[in-house]
């Protein structure tokens, strides 16, 4: 089944930048319009109205206008039967549910909204800061937490100050893109660093401040944010679902070709969406520290369209060249013998990759260099003693021709070689002392 976590949301129209482009959206036959209206407020200006195709992954957004009307362009909606949905803080969907579109005509659908009885499942992490008692230096601690976390587990949960400091220290021990399906710990007894203790224990009393440890409803008034209004209404938004739940997308760029290209914080993939048909591609990555926690965090695309992926833990940079690898399905990449979370099973990593993972020698560099523009497999090249876990893969280049199908690049840190250089300068300094030192000089 699809997530039901939506990957990106990619804004195809946005009038303060281009009014001629919701004139010819407004001209342009639509596929489905209606009215938005509550019996407290008549027509809604302000409320998403999201369409999604049965067996469809996308799901296409627009919003009401200050008369409550809204259009879907029919070049956004194929026919067939869409079940319909909202988005209006203190509203539910009342009816309609589901709705036909057919082709080469205009399906009209009074959408009605009812108040809803659980308002607190509706609220986004910024309403709940709004409503959150206490300091603005108190809220500002949060901005570390919502970049994963929702607040609503928090506020949700009955802890008190001090299990809460049991669960910080809980999480001290876990890699950042864990999740409950697939929890990854760090090795040993490495901690990641949450602050000094005094710290821990302000934002353990303050998080049990506002949550259900005390009373069984909040002590404090929850808080809205005001529904869009004129041209913030003006936007067409589409939704991709991705193939599997426990993908994290974390940064994302478009290609030249519009093709968009994003990394997964919990596992050693590079994933590729096309827009215009939501078909997701997933390229596995090299796993050259086995046993350390997977997954990658920034990209970031050089002159040449080549894409740079940071591979966290696992203390390596990727070098990606789109242009050159086949597409690897994303149902492929979940076939028997892979590890659930994301890490290839070695009868199934592709033989391009052979050689990686595997440790070559210690400090073989001036080896790896001297052939690295010439033809062969990739080497993985071990760090000095005193780095053990940076290393650098060097790809052999052949003619454009016969060009591998995937050239990786992970960059070792210098900090060996400023070691040794700094060495070799203390020993050149302990000779010269030594020299000047002899009887005669």
């Amino acid at each position: 089944m699809p997530s039901r976590n939506l990957l990106l949301a990619l804004i195809a129209g946005v009038v303060a930048a281009a009014l001629p482009i919701f004139a010819a959206h407004a001209q342009a036959p639509a596929a489905l319009t209606g009215q938005v209206s509550s019996a407290g407020e008549g027509p809604m200006e302000g409320v998403v109205v999201s369409a999604k195709r049965d067996g469809s992954t996308l799901t296409i957004s627009v919003v009401s206008d200050n008369t409550g009307k809204f259009s879907f362009p029919a070049s956004k909606l194929e026919p067939g039967r869409y079940s319909l949905a909202i988005r209006s803080v203190g509203y539910d969907l009342d009816g309609p549910k589901t709705v036909d579109v057919a082709a080469g005509s205009t399906t009209a659908a009074d959408v009605k909204l009812r108040p809803t009885r659980n308002l607190a499942k509706q609220l986004t992490n910024a309403e709940w800061l709004a409503s959150f008692p206490g300091t603005d230096t108190q809220k500002k601690a949060l901005l570390n937490c919502i970049g994963c976390h929702d607040l609503d587990r928090i506020v949700t949960s009955t802890h008190d100050a001090d299990e809460f400091v049991q669960v910080f220290d809980r999480m001290t021990g876990y890699y950042p893109g864990s999740t409950p399906q697939y929890p990854q710990r760090l090795i040993g007894d490495a901690r990641r660093n949450l602050g000094a203790a005094a710290s821990v224990k302000a934002m353990a009393d303050y998080l049990a401040s506002i949550n259900l440890s005390k009373d069984e409803i909040w002590d404090y008034p929850l808080k809205t944010l005001p529904r869009p209004q004129g041209r913030a209404t003006r936007v067409v938004i589409t939704e991709y679902d991705l193939p599997r739940k426990q993908i994290q997308p974390h940064d994302a760029l478009v290609d030249s070709d519009g093709m968009v290209w994003f990394t997964h914080f919990g596992e050693q993939f590079l994933g590729k969406l096309d827009p215009k048909t939501g078909r997701v591609l997933e390229y596995p990555l090299p796993v050259i520290k086995p046993g350390y926690p997977i997954g990658t965090l920034d990209l970031e695309t050089d002159k040449a369209g080549n894409l740079w992926i940071a591979m966290m833990y696992q203390g390596g940079v990727a070098k990606f060249d789109n242009a050159t690898i086949p597409d690897l399905e994303g149902a492929a990449a979940m076939a028997n013998g892979r590890h659930p979370a994301g890490v290839p099973h070695p009868d199934q990593v592709p033989r391009r990759w052979q050689g990686v993972g595997q440790e070559l020698g210690s400090r073989a560099d001036s080896a790896a260099r001297s052939s690295h523009r010439g033809v062969g497999e990739p080497r993985l090249v071990q760090g000095s003693e005193q780095q053990p876990n940076h290393h650098v893969l060097w790809h052999s280049r052949r003619p454009r021709q016969q060009s591998l199908s995937a050239r990786f690049l992970l960059l070792e840190h210098r900090q060996a070689r400023r070691q040794d250089r700094q060495a070799h300068r203390v020993s050149l300094a302990h000779c010269k002392l030594a020299a000047a030192a002899r009887p005669g000089r």
